[in-house]
């Protein structure tokens, strides 16, 4: 990733790229593709890990309602970025996917490359941005960290690589972490407390 960092010196405060793609099934045919979104930001509340890396993965309909409310937020400054059309047929043989792939990776590049639009330590950048990176996910103040209800963990499982091409095990749930070898996960509900 480059531009890590920069803030309002540079470019953007997040680096991400879309670095990989996979066709999820269901019923043992392929229904829709998904692309790999790396993530890395700054991370001023951990000093052990000042970047923080995170992926999450994304369907073109997500990138497309992104680029419509970029598009309506931020006006004549988004005028020269360029998002790939859209194709109703013959959009999951791989080459068309690993071009679109490389498209939408252009896409975001493109897009962080606006002044202030990621520089998520200030209300002027784009919340809508802020939430397609899932960024509060991952970047959590401190007095924030209480909202986090470690007692009542929800499980997750993350579904392999091969599982998910197969149509294993029933309808594989579609979740926003790596696919990799079968492994249970274990993630927390939020609960909100008030008055803190």
């Amino acid at each position: 990733f480059t531009g890590v960092g920069k803030g309002s010196s540079g470019t953007s405060s997040v680096a991400c790229a879309v670095t990989d793609t996979r066709i999820v099934r269901e019923n043992g045919r392929p229904q829709y593709a998904e692309y790999k979104v790396s993530v890395a930001a700054p991370n001023p509340y951990e000093l052990e890990a000042p970047i923080k890396r995170w992926i999450t993965w994304k369907r073109y309909s997500e990138f497309h309602s992104l680029d419509r409310a970029l598009r309506k937020e931020l006006g004549w400054k988004f005028s020269k970025v360029q998002f790939p059309p859209k194709r109703t047929f013959f959009n999951l043989e791989e080459k068309f996917i690993q071009g679109r792939k490389e498209a939408l990776d252009e896409y975001l590049s493109q897009v962080l490359s606006i002044r202030g639009v990621s520089d998520f330590r200030f209300h002027t950048s784009s919340q809508d941005l802020k939430s397609f990176l899932e960024y509060n996910a991952y970047i959590v103040p401190p007095d924030r960290a209480s909202e986090i209800d470690e007692t009542n963990p929800k499980e997750t499982t993350v579904i392999s690589g091969a599982q998910l091409e197969a149509g294993r095990n029933g309808e594989p749930k579609r979740t926003n972490t790596e696919v990799q070898p079968s492994v249970k996960k274990v993630t927390y509900r939020k609960r909100y407390v008030r008055g803190s």
